[in-house]
């Protein structure tokens, strides 16, 4: 009987062995869940921060892409201030004053148009679109002549190119350092 009983001990202590195993295993699982749950939560923060990086990225280069296109409309506008409001026609005062007062060949204006609402004692700047970006560089290093000019109406008139607001707050960034 006492054999008996050892080999019954010993059972119950397999199964106890047995039990302390599962519950080790279950504690080990449970163990590994937590380091898992923070690697899927680090997985999903570095995904969002991906997301957030591209939908930069691509805005970025859009806002680019939208500088560039901007630029290359504006490659040919030659900007006139100080002009004097008039039933005139504007185009023809454009070519007055860059063929005849400043003395440029083959200048082509395409289209004139002013900048702003119309009031009164203010004069609006306006729009020259050249037909040929080249023809409105010369324009630009002619434009100091007009100051020769004989009427004052022409005297007072600033040429200056057509910039993008960037361009134009890069230019103002500039001016404040120096």
């Amino acid at each position: 009987m006492n054999e008996m009983q050892v080999q019954l001990n010993n059972g119950e202590n397999r199964g106890n062995e047995q039990g302390d195993f599962e519950v080790e295993l279950i504690t080990i699982k449970k163990m590994m869940e937590k380091p898992k749950e923070k690697l899927d939560e680090m997985e999903k923060r570095m995904d969002e921060r991906d997301e957030e990086l591209v939908r930069r990225v691509t805005e970025r280069m859009n806002e680019n892409l939208e500088e560039r296109e901007d630029q290359e409309r504006r490659r040919k506008n030659v900007m006139m201030f100080n002009v004097e409001e008039s039933e005139k026609d504007d185009k023809e005062l454009c070519e007055y004053v860059f063929k005849e007062k400043l003395g440029v060949e083959g200048v082509e204006v395409v289209k004139v148009y002013r900048l702003g609402t119309k009031s009164r004692g203010r004069e609006r700047p306006m729009v020259a679109c050249l037909s040929d970006g080249y023809v409105k560089w010369d324009i630009i290093k002619r434009s100091k002549e007009l100051r020769n000019a004989r009427e004052d109406s022409i005297r007072k008139i600033g040429l200056a190119v057509d910039k993008t607001k960037r361009e134009r707050e890069e230019d103002a960034l500039l001016k404040e350092k120096l």
